[in-house]
């Protein structure tokens, strides 16, 4: 890195938030999710990081950057599969953990006020104190995911079934453009407004961020939905002979828009390696079951949350379901940890409608399995190989996010290679198959490729010629989303 460079960064925030050193600038080559797919496939390490505090030293910085052509790549908590904040170009890496902080909770807008690198952990535990939650809970495994990162990648999460992906709950963002400029959007880009609404403000400006994988600007701020914590929940269980019926009755029981949240495994395999033969949950599963199903309801009013309950066990019981009287399944903040095992899984997770689920879902349990499965990791003290076919509630309307996990072998760099060509064959396969899938993230790695290969000429032209609009020098998160190609 230019010395020049590195002094202007520490005239910003000080020498204790800059570093160049080796060690720490390889700490930061790998999301914390997917790291061994990381170098030499997707990027490599920053020449420096630094660690702003504020909207403004973020946009000093950016200003250096934009001065200099150096590129920059913004990193939250680092927790994504895709590569996001995996630099590409080595630069600059701003690593927004430090800005942290809970601003307000608004009460006439019933939202909160924060800065991005707040982990949603820190921010449910606020919300909570106060009496309030977020209707989507956010990522449903790494406790260190960043607010700004979920937004940046439009994440999925705990409660999306019924509130939505992360970006539908942006009220309004605190953007730093590439050139360090700062904007704000929806009704705080009016000065005189002190609270926060999304729409009937002109162009939705919040809209061209969410999702765009720091490739645009980058976000130091967002005003996001709360809700009062509910006073009641219930939970229900089903078990299908078939898939078709399953989706059948899931699809129906979702169009009331009561469900929080649903969980569903397919196939015997996924459902033993979830809850292992001989545990008591596994004994109360009927030997024919090849799809279990776990829906959540929440609300004010035990008399109404019950109801619905009964509403939902009469639309599984006329798909052929059997209700099961199951013990609570609490929320796992540590799912996708768990599912991970020892870090050496693929995750393949991706948005369907829940109708288009059988096709595809046959196509992983009959082809894909078979074929694969003498080189998927075992799981230890058994013959068994690691995976998980698993649909989860994290979006709404009709869809789901289908969710397949296996595990590979990274000992050696041959059966890397092989298990990340074999990744990519089966992403690109799921995402151009069967009515088209719709990645639930995006940023550099997973289904960005295929994403990127598949869109319309048209679409892809209007998002090169954005990006040179706002980034005329092309220095923020160079490669992700592919769209400066």
């Amino acid at each position: 890195m230019d010395k020049e460079i590195k002094e202007a960064l520490e005239k910003i925030v000080g020498t204790r938030r800059v570093t160049d050193s080796e060690g720490a600038c390889w700490a930061y080559a790998f999301n914390d999710f997917g790291s061994f797919f990381n170098p030499p496939f997707v990027g490599g390490r920053p020449d420096i990081v630094v660690k702003p505090v504020s909207t403004e030293e973020v946009s000093q910085i950016l200003k250096v950057a934009n001065q200099t052509g150096t590129p920059v790549v913004p990193a939250g908590g680092r927790e994504g599969a895709s590569g996001g904040a995996v630099p590409s170009k080595g630069g600059i890496l701003i690593d927004l953990t430090l800005m942290n902080k809970v601003i307000t909770i608004s009460e006439k807008s019933r939202a909160v006020r924060v800065q991005a690198g707040i982990t949603y952990t820190k921010l449910r535990d606020h919300l909570r104190k106060a009496g309030y939650w977020l209707g989507n809970q956010g990522p449903g495994g790494p406790m260190g995911g960043t607010l700004g990162g979920g937004i940046a990648l439009t994440s999925t999460g705990f409660g999306g079934a019924q509130y939505g992906q992360y970006g539908e709950n942006v009220l309004a963002l605190q953007v730093v453009l590439p050139t360090g400029e700062v904007i704000e959007t929806g009704s705080l880009s009016n000065p005189d407004c002190d609270w926060y609404h999304r729409y009937c403000c002109g162009l939705d400006a919040s809209g061209l961020f969410i999702g765009a994988a720091g490739s645009l600007g980058v976000i130091t701020e967002a005003a996001i939905k709360i809700h009062k914590l509910p006073a009641h929940g219930k939970a229900r269980t089903y078990c299908f002979r078939d898939v078709e019926a399953a989706c059948r009755a899931l699809h129906e029981q979702d169009s009331y828009e009561w469900l929080f949240n649903h969980m569903v495994l397919v196939g015997k395999h996924s459902i033993g390696m979830t809850f292992p033969p001989g545990s008591p949950p596994f004994q109360m599963i009927p030997p024919d079951t090849e799809v279990f199903v776990n829906i959540q309801m929440v609300g004010y009013d035990e008399l109404i949350v019950n109801r619905q309950g009964e509403i939902m066990d009469e639309i599984a019981k006329r798909e052929n379901g059997i209700v099961l009287d199951f013990p609570p399944m609490k929320e796992d903040p540590m799912m996708v940890a768990r599912l991970a095992g020892i870090g050496l899984t693929c995750f393949c997770e991706i948005i369907y409608p829940i109708l288009q689920v059988p096709v595809l879902s046959k196509y992983v349990l009959e082809e894909f399995v078979p074929k694969y499965q003498d080189t998927m990791i075992r799981v230890p003290g058994t013959p068994i190989p690691y995976w998980v076919l698993m649909l989860t509630g994290i979006t709404n309307h009709a869809k789901t996010d289908f969710t397949f996990v296996y595990g590979v072998d990274v000992s050696n760099k041959e059966t890397r290679q092989d298990s990340y060509r074999v990744y990519h064959e089966l992403l690109s396969h799921i995402y151009s198959s069967y009515g088209g899938g719709a990645p639930h993230a995006m940023a550099k790695d997973m289904y960005t490729p295929h994403w990127r290969k598949n869109l319309k000429p048209e679409y892809a032209s209007f998002l090169k010629k954005l990006k040179g609009a706002l980034d005329p020098k092309g220095i923020l998160n160079p490669g992700s989303l592919r769209i400066d190609e």
